[in-house]
């Protein structure tokens, strides 16, 4: 669990600088568990994808705005989950 957090945290350092492969990885890595935190939540199947990549695009625009010492990279990303189901009602 610990080296899966330490490698999203290089990850998200590579992406802030630009490197989109990162970012990729980061999403592969953190799909489902983003889909079902909203899945969860909207409880229809549509909303959640349609969602799940709302909040990846949000993160990608807002990248260079999330700092490692506030909060860790998933924590930051759970966040934006959070906010974007508050909006979608």
């Amino acid at each position: 669990m610990e080296d899966l957090k330490e490698k999203i945290a290089e990850l998200a350092k590579e992406a802030k600088q630009g490197n989109t492969e990162a970012f990729g990885k980061i999403y592969d890595l953190l799909l489902a568990k983003v889909y079902r935190f909203i899945f969860y939540r909207v409880q229809k199947k549509e909303d959640a994808e349609d969602l799940t990549e709302i909040v990846f695009l949000k993160a990608w625009q807002g990248l260079l705005r999330y700092k490692k010492q506030e909060a860790s990279f998933e924590a930051w990303l759970f966040k934006i989950c959070r906010n974007t189901v508050i909006d979608h009602y």
